[in-house]
């Protein structure tokens, strides 16, 4: 996002992130910019200081978004190449980022709350995993019950096929009706 607030204290912005970054104090950065002719409240360049912060972690959200971009085309590439692994090959990746990233995360907090997103998208896919396995087995279950009625209504058709000859005998009928029901 373009910077769209203008400040006196603009021209020194790059000197007093590096001051930030150099845990200088407010009071420190005041006396600096003192010397150079500039005289500003504390709340002025604790705010100046916020709007710097901000833009410099849109900076690098963009770098990441855009090297993940390159990142995104390279392994497309490198797909067409080689075959595509697996979710599951993909999710080991995943699990050994996610190890990795919660042993550098302790202290900062904007890694903690990407290992919690991995760890969602984790979750989320050995749900997935484990539902589509359910559903599998429940179409399973189905269409065997289907061919299990569909069984059972022919054979009830054939019975009352059988039943509805009056020429044959009760005994005769009832030997058809045992073939009919796999019992000869």
């Amino acid at each position: 996002m373009a910077k769209q607030w203008r400040s006196r204290l603009d021209p020194y912005s790059a000197q007093l992130l590096k001051m930030d970054d150099d845990k200088i104090s407010f009071e420190e950065m005041l006396r600096w910019l003192k010397e150079r002719g500039v005289t500003v409240a504390s709340g002025t360049i604790s705010h100046h200081m916020k709007k710097l912060r901000l833009l410099r972690m849109e900076g690098l959200l963009y770098g990441k978004i855009l090297s993940g971009s390159k990142l995104g085309q390279d392994a497309e590439a490198a797909l067409k190449e080689n075959p595509a692994p697996t979710l599951e090959t993909i999710m080991k990746v995943l699990q050994v980022l996610i190890m990795e990233l919660t042993t550098k995360a302790t202290a900062d907090p904007d890694l903690l709350r990407l290992v919690g997103q991995l760890l969602k998208t984790a979750v989320g896919f050995d749900t997935g995993k484990a539902e589509a396995g359910l559903a599998k087995e429940k179409l399973k279950l189905q269409e065997r019950w289907l061919v299990l009625l569909e069984k059972k209504a022919a054979q009830a058709d054939s019975t009352d096929n059988v039943l509805s000859q009056p020429q044959l005998t009760p005994e005769e009928r009832a030997q058809r009706i045992r073939q009919i029901y796999g019992r000869v």
